[in-house]
């Protein structure tokens, strides 16, 4: 009697098509991911942003910490599931991400100029800098200290705080 069904060759192309195509489903579901994230932190750093500037604008103070800058941002949230690849210095112990900086002008100006870097689960930095016209745009750098990622500008004294910071989000945030 002759036997029908597959053969153990015909099994094995099936079992390699369909692994094949689950691979490349899950790379594609992965960057589908990365560019939500970067979507959302992009999408923060603007509205964080636009906020503290609009407090500027109504002479509210700046923030100088962490406190402060939860209550500058009052009712707003952040994505924070979106948030990875933090900066982990040697000292003190922990990750850090979500740079604010603000710089005041040394004498003269009243001009103040904010910075906010951030960087994505993806590893992608992102910044947001009124200097450079208010945008959102890819930060050339990686996140390495917080005097790179805000450096010094000429007259101007910058003041620096991590929002993420010690491996802990400020509560309210």
């Amino acid at each position: 009697a002759k036997q029908t069904g597959f053969t153990i060759v015909e099994l094995l192309i099936v079992i390699v098509v369909i692994a094949i195509l689950a691979s490349i489903s899950i790379v594609a579901y992965n960057g589908i991911q990365n560019r939500a994230a970067d979507s959302s932190v992009q999408s923060d750093l603007k509205n964080i942003g636009n906020k503290i500037r609009q407090n500027g604008i109504l002479d509210k103070p700046y923030p100088t910490n962490r406190g402060d800058f939860v209550t500058a941002i009052e009712g707003m949230t952040v994505n924070k599931n979106s948030y990875g690849a933090h900066y982990t210095p040697t000292s003190p112990n922990g990750e850090y991400n979500l740079l604010f900086c603000f710089y005041t002008p040394s004498s003269g100006s009243s001009d103040v100029d904010i910075r906010l870097v951030a960087a994505s689960k993806s590893g992608k930095v992102f910044q947001y800098d009124t200097a450079d016209g208010a945008g959102v745009k890819e930060y050339a750098g990686n996140m390495v200290t917080n005097t790179t990622l805000c450096p010094a500008r000429a007259n101007y004294t910058p003041v620096r705080v991590w929002i993420y910071s010690g491996s802990t989000w400020p509560t309210g945030i």
